[in-house]
C-alpha cells in the first residue's frame, strides 16, 4: 500500500488547494549536478547565480562570523573556492527549501532549528557512513538523501499544519514516540515526502530513501542506501540536543541495519565518534538559517 486513505485525503486537499509548492529549478539543477563532475565549481556557481536572492543569501552566510574568513567573499566563485563545492551546494539547497517552506507558515510548536540541525547532522553522518561502506555509491548522493529524508515532515507542518498538529499532540499527550503517533493516525511523513519527491521529479534513489528510510528492507533496489540514512538518523537522535518531537525514526535492531548497510560494528563506532565531533558545529550552522 503506497498511501493510506488518510494520506490520500491530505494529498488530494493539497492538490485541490494548489498548496504543493512548485519545484524550484535551482534545487533540481543542483541535485542533477551530483551525477556530473562535482569538482566543476563554475557549474555550481552558475546554477546558484540564476537566483539573485539565493546568491545574496549564500554570500551573506559565507561571510558570517561562523566561517571566520579573513577577507570578504564577494562572488560565488570565490565563495566556492574558499569553502568548497560541497559546502556551498549544501547551503544553497537548505536556503532553497527555506524559501519554499516559509517559517511564518509553520506552527509555533514546530522547532525549525531542531529540524535543520537534525537534517544537516543526518546528512553528514550519511556521507561518512557511505565512505566507510565499500559497496556504496557517491557519498555526496547519500548526503543529499540524508538532508532531505524528512522533507515530508516539513511539508506537513508547512501546508497541512492541522495534520502535523494532530500528530504532535498525540505524541506529547500520550508520551509516545513520533512514529507511533503517526501510525495511530495513519499519516506517515515518509509517504507525504514521496509525493513531493515524485511531484518535483527527484531521482529515483532520493525518492526511494525519503519513502523507505524507516523500513530499508522494504525498499526495492535501494535498501542499502535506506539503511545508511536510517542508521545516520538514529545516531543523530542519540545526541543530547535532539528535540523530542523529531525522535520518530524506529531505531531497528542495530545488527540488522548494519548488515543491510554493509557496515561493521567497528564502522558503527567510528561513525558515532565522528557524529560527536561535528555535533556542535552542525548546530551553529543550523542557527544561520533560522
Amino acid at each position: 500500500m503506497l498511501y493510506t486513505s488518510t494520506e490520500e485525503q491530505i494529498l488530494l486537499k493539497l492538490q485541490e488547494l494548489k498548496h504543493l509548492p512548485a519545484p524550484n529549478p535551482v534545487v533540481i539543477k543542483l541535485i542533477s549536478a551530483l551525477t556530473e563532475d562535482t569538482t566543476d565549481f563554475q557549474q555550481v556557481a552558475d546554477i546558484i547565480k540564476q537566483d539573485s536572492s539565493l546568491c545574496a543569501q549564500v554570500l551573506k552566510i559565507a561571510n558570517s562570523a561562523y566561517y571566520g574568513l579573513r577577507q570578504q567573499v564577494d562572488s560565488m566563485e570565490k565563495a566556492i573556492q574558499v569553502l568548497g563545492v560541497k559546502e556551498i551546494r549544501s547551503l544553497a539547497l537548505v536556503l532553497c527549501f527555506l524559501q519554499e517552506f516559509n517559517i511564518k507558515d509553520l506552527p509555533s510548536e514546530f522547532d525549525h532549528q531542531a529540524y535543520w540541525t537534525h537534517s544537516l547532522l543526518t546528512a553528514s553522518i550519511s556521507r561518512q557512513a557511505a565512505k566507510r561502506s565499500k559497496t556504496m555509491r557517491e557519498p555526496e548522493e547519500l548526503y543529499i538523501c540524508g538532508l532531505l529524508h524528512k522533507i515530508g515532515l516539513l511539508l506537513l507542518a508547512s501546508v497541512a499544519s492541522d495534520e502535523w498538529l494532530r500528530i504532535y499532540r498525540v505524541c506529547h499527550e500520550q508520551q509516545i514516540p513520533w512514529i507511533e503517533a503517526e501510525n495511530s493516525l495513519k499519516i506517515r511523513h515518509s509517504a507525504i515526502g514521496l509525493a513531493l519527491a515524485t511531484y518535483w521529479n527527484f531521482p529515483r534513489l532520493m525518492a526511494s530513501v525519503i519513502r523507505f528510510y524507516p523500513t530499508p528492507e522494504q525498499c526495492p533496489g535501494f535498501s542499502q542506501e535506506c539503511a545508511i540514512v536510517n542508521l545516520a538518523c538514529c545516531i543523530a537522535h542519540e545526541t543530547p540536543e535532539e528535540h523530542q518531537s523529531y525522535s520518530e525514526t524506529p531505531c531497528r535492531e542495530r545488527t540488522e541495519i548494519l548488515h543491510i548497510a554493509g557496515l561493521s560494528t567497528d564502522d558503527f563506532q567510528e561513525i558515532s565518534d565522528y557524529a560527536g565531533t561535528i555535533r556542535e558545529d552542525i548546530g551553529e550552522v543550523a542557527k544561520l538559517f533560522v
